[in-house]
């Protein structure tokens, strides 16, 4: 699963004493979150938010996030997964596919995307459908 610190809640909120960094304002956040989940979207790519329940577990950051799924939720083909969903995906691809066949050999599904808990590692996958 693709990572980045841009897409980790800890660098952003967390607080370590004796370090310059600032706890980030939770709107410059989503702001932040949903420029790049729109332009992994265009790309179709693999979104992988990393959240920590002690430190999104704040009710400001419950309210952010909530924003980025409804957000989310508004672009067409979007898949929300576990990391096991997407594994299990991308494993039953042949390896040598051409892209362009990968972006339409993916299953759609009509079911909406349930709200999991922020606690959990999710992915938002672009070109999906919704799960």
């Amino acid at each position: 699963m693709p990572v980045q610190w841009l897409l980790d809640d800890a660098p952003l909120f967390r607080h370590v004493y004796g370090a310059t960094n600032a706890i980030a304002d939770p709107g410059r956040v989503l702001q932040m979150w949903s420029k790049e989940f729109a332009a992994m979207h265009r790309e179709n790519g693999c979104f992988v938010l990393t959240c920590h329940p002690f430190v999104s577990g704040r009710a400001s950051r419950i309210a952010l996030l909530e924003d980025l799924v409804t957000y989310m939720r508004r672009s067409r083909g979007v898949w929300f997964a576990t990391g096991e969903e997407v594994a299990r995906w991308h494993a039953s691809r042949p390896a040598a596919a051409p892209a362009a066949r990968r972006e339409t050999s993916r299953p759609a599904s009509s079911r909406p995307a349930p709200v999991r808990p922020a606690s959990r590692a999710r992915s938002a996958a672009p070109g999906r459908g919704r799960r």
